[in-house]
């Protein structure tokens, strides 16, 4: 049995807004209780105008850590005193770092959890090639984006329901990435698509990346973003013609 909380216990947690459905609070606490370590992680809601100044309130030792997700991310990243060059080039952070002295460091694991999904998750499977196709010009897609881009993918394509942010976020973002109408067309011959939950279900699926003979099925790769923290990403195979799906954790 996990012992209870004292004046010891590392407090460390995850903001977002709405994060009700957050099963972050579960996976971590089992991660700690199976780790023997005294610490604690929970869920916080701060108002959405009031980002700032709840975690600049959690300075000086409150709390160690905290994971940031939607809308807070872009807010993550001003607020910092120290900003990893993951979070500057995804102009995002969805984790910031609480120092003894006050100081709060931001970076940013969007990224580098989406490639390690893809590797674990889709093993074989080389990002250099094809397009990408990202849903969404958020915080995330960002991150998503800019790893993407490092890795060699050739192409990585935003599609947003406003436009104009897509192409703001773009021009951010630099050579690779450009910004595309919401049509069919902008997944031709796409060989991964991104999709956030509240999407998933309008999600048009990713052209085949792999004929599966012995089935006689269309595979294609579908990488889900979550609204938890860090590394929480996953790819999956589903077959072509079916409706994209979204984990949320």
């Amino acid at each position: 049995m996990k012992p209870p909380i004292s004046g010891a216990t590392v407090v460390a947690g995850v903001a977002g807004a709405p994060v009700a459905h957050s099963l972050s609070p579960l996976i971590h606490n089992a991660w700690l209780e199976a780790a023997g370590i005294d610490g604690v992680y929970v869920a916080f809601s701060p108002p959405a105008d009031g980002f700032t100044a709840f975690a600049r309130g959690l300075g000086g030792g409150a709390i160690r850590g905290l994971n940031v997700t939607v809308p807070f991310k872009e807010d993550a990243l001003r607020l910092a005193d120290a900003v990893s060059a993951a979070a500057r080039r995804a102009g995002a952070a969805n984790l910031l770092v609480f120092e003894a002295d006050g100081r709060i460091r931001a970076d940013n694991t969007d990224g580098a959890g989406l490639l390690a999904a893809i590797a674990e998750q889709a093993p074989g499977f080389d990002v250099r090639r094809g397009p990408v196709v990202i849903l969404g010009a958020g915080g995330a897609a960002r991150g998503a984006a800019a790893a993407l881009v490092d890795a060699g993918a050739p192409d990585v394509r935003l599609v947003n329901r406003t436009h104009a942010r897509a192409v703001a976020r773009a021009a951010e973002l630099g050579s690779g990435v450009r910004a595309v109408e919401a049509s069919v067309g902008a997944f031709r011959d796409a060989s991964l698509s991104s999709t956030p939950p509240r999407w998933a279900s309008a999600a048009v699926p990713v052209r085949t990346s792999r004929w599966n003979r012995r089935r006689r099925t269309r595979w294609s790769w579908t990488w889900s973003t979550s609204r938890c923290g860090p590394g929480c990403s996953s790819a999956r195979r589903q077959p072509a013609g079916s409706r994209s799906t979204a984990s949320r954790c």
